[in-house]
Order: C-alpha cells, then structure tokens, then sequence
C-alpha cells in the first residue's frame, strides 16, 4: 500500500474495515475521518466523503477485475496493488512494454 492519499475514510457503524484492523494501513500516518450516509453523504462539517474511492471503483478497477476473468479473490489484495502502481505512475493506455521497465527500474531503485 502506499501513502498517496493522506485520508482513510468509512462509512459510520462500519467497524469491519478501520485503521486499527487493518495490518497493512495500522503503521501508516493516515487521517481517519468518518462519514454517516444515513444522515449525509458529503459530512457538513469536515467535508469527508467517499464519492472519489467509489467512482474510481466503479468506472476502473471493476471494469478490469472483469477483464481478467479467472481472477480470484485470493488475488485481489494483489491486482489492487499493481493497479495502484500503475495508476500513479503511468498514463492510461500505457503499453506493457513500458509497464514493465517502469517495474525493472522500480526494482533496481528498491534493491
């Protein structure tokens, strides 16, 4: 996981999905806000709402989990890796070629 986004946020009454409960986020410096969609979508006060993480869920990563088919949810914590990666390092449409030296560099840089 990566430390792009400086905000964690979830749905009040949803204790499942935390910071405190989620081991790859525990030891990250993330800000944990909290909207209730009950009463409001978009939180009057603070502003926080999920409108940007569903929206991309809807219109990129669901298209291409369906893409790839065979793709199981053992996989999925995986896939939403190298989707990341390639989401803030890459244009869309980039070619698999500069996808993958892109992924040789990054190696040699984290050796």
């Amino acid at each position: 996981m990566s430390d792009m986004f400086a905000t964690y946020v979830s749905e009040c009454g949803n204790k499942l999905h935390t910071l405190e409960t989620n081991r790859m986020l525990l030891n990250m410096e993330y800000t944990h806000s909290w909207v209730n969609h009950s009463l409001n979508f978009v939180d009057p006060i603070a502003g926080t709402h999920t409108n940007t993480i569903e929206g991309l869920w809807e219109t990129r990563i669901k298209r291409h989990i369906k893409s790839m088919r065979d793709m199981t949810k053992m996989r999925l914590e995986e896939y939403l890796d190298e989707y990341m990666w390639r989401s803030w390092f890459f244009p869309p449409k980039t070619s698999v070629a500069k996808y993958m030296g892109g992924l040789v560099v990054a190696i040699i840089r984290n050796e």
